[in-house]
């Protein structure tokens, strides 16, 4: 329902109108794999921030981003 999107998107919406380019996004996750993480990284990617992201789980973030687990 409309409360799961809201919760998936608390931190893309801040970023979306408070984010700028010379920003930088400092991720902290257990599982890699929350959408609300997730979106705001996608978000910050497309406004061009740095990001930094500290995951318990690098190979169920890997999964989301299509990216080598081996390689995180």
């Amino acid at each position: 329902g409309s409360e799961m999107c809201i919760r998936d998107s608390i931190y893309s919406y801040q970023l979306e109108n408070k984010g700028s380019n010379v920003d930088i996004l400092i991720a902290l996750s257990g599982s890699g794999d929350s959408p609300n993480i997730i979106n705001a990284l996608k978000v910050s990617n497309e406004i061009g921030l740095n990001n930094y992201a500290i995951l318990a789980e690098a190979a169920s973030f890997a999964k989301a981003w299509n990216i080598d687990a081996n390689k995180i």
